[in-house]
C-alpha cells in the first residue's frame, strides 16, 4: 500500500496536486522525466518537501493513468524553461 494520501491531494477541478500548494503531480513528474534532480525541482517549487516530491514519484510509478493527462504539457514546459 503507498502512503502518499498525507502528501498529495485532489485541487477543486480533481487534479492531483502535491502537498499543501497548488503545484500538479504532472508537473513534478515531467521535471524528474525530464532528468531533473530533486534538488532542481525544489529549486523550481521551494515549497515543496523532499518527501511530498517522493510521494509525488511513487504515485505516478503506481498509478500512471491517473497522472498522464496533462503530462505532455508539463512535461514541454521543462524542455523549454531550464533552471
Amino acid at each position: 500500500m503507498l502512503h502518499t494520501e498525507k502528501h498529495l491531494h485532489r485541487a477543486i477541478d480533481g487534479t492531483l496536486v502535491v502537498g499543501e500548494s497548488q503545484i500538479r503531480i504532472d508537473e513534478v513528474v515531467a521535471a524528474f522525466r525530464e532528468g531533473k534532480s530533486i534538488g532542481k525541482v525544489r529549486e523550481r517549487y521551494p515549497s515543496l518537501k523532499e518527501n511530498e516530491l517522493r510521494a509525488a514519484i511513487d504515485y505516478a510509478t503506481y498509478d500512471p493513468d491517473d497522472v498522464m493527462p496533462n503530462y505532455q504539457v508539463a512535461s514541454s514546459y521543462w524542455r523549454y524553461h531550464e533552471l
